[in-house]
């Protein structure tokens, strides 16, 4: 995938996991991730923006 993490994603309320590896997203983490209560282990391991050798950084918006 690639883009941005809509900020809808704070309406799985239910989500325990949530595995995002190897995608190239592009800007933040919805600060509305903190509303997930249930999520138990997230994970965005490779990828991001400009990426070549899937290495990556996604930023946690704090805002």
């Amino acid at each position: 995938m690639r883009g941005s993490i809509h900020g809808g994603i704070g309406n799985l309320v239910n989500l325990s996991v949530l595995a995002m590896d190897y995608n190239y997203f592009s800007g933040s983490v919805p600060n509305k991730i903190g509303k997930l209560q249930t999520l138990q282990d997230w994970s965005f391991v490779g990828g991001g923006e400009g990426s070549e050798d899937g290495g990556g950084v996604v930023r946690v918006d704090d805002g």
